[in-house]
């Protein structure tokens, strides 16, 4: 048997290794499913209430709230009737940035399952900040600061939001 026989069956192994790891991976997402808008919504609502509770110092920011991943737990609960609340969390923990919140199902006002959904929780303000760069002592003006709406959930606590 000559080289190109051989390369030829090497190529036509892996191009059937290749179909079957893509009809797998096909076979495994299609069981997955997908949640619907209504159901994420409704669970981006509920971690936005909760986040503006836990954090009342941003009480005139505006929360966005973005699921990440539901661990493929959301598409069971696409069809209604149930309310997401976050479950019980640590007295220290501050929904702000990437993280993973504990959320408990209700229907009826009883609680019928629990799981974990990993989620961007960003706070907006407007805030001063320099318009230009600044040297360590030198003198700031009025004209050397602009007012931006950022993402203020990481930065300091004290932050200036007018010009007094």
């Amino acid at each position: 048997m000559g080289c190109s026989s051989l390369l030829i069956k090497f190529v036509h192994k892996i191009y059937r290794s290749c179909l079957l790891v893509f009809a797998l991976a096909a076979l495994c997402s299609a069981g997955s499913g997908t949640a619907s808008p209504r159901a994420l919504d409704s669970l981006e609502n509920s971690l936005e209430k909760y986040s503006r509770e836990k954090l009342p110092e941003f009480s005139r920011a505006t929360f966005t709230v973005t699921v990440l991943d539901d661990f493929g737990k959301l598409v069971e609960w696409e069809k209604g009737g149930f309310e997401f609340r976050v479950g019980k969390t640590l007295a220290n923990f501050r929904p702000v940035g990437t993280v993973v919140f504990p959320v408990d199902v209700f229907r009826d006002r009883e609680r019928v399952d629990a799981f974990f959904v990993k989620a961007q929780v960003r706070v907006y303000q407007v805030i001063l900040v320099a318009g230009r760069s600044v040297s360590r002592g030198e003198k700031i003006g009025e004209q050397d600061v602009v007012a931006r709406k950022e993402d203020v959930a990481l930065l300091p606590v004290r932050l200036f939001t007018d010009r007094r």
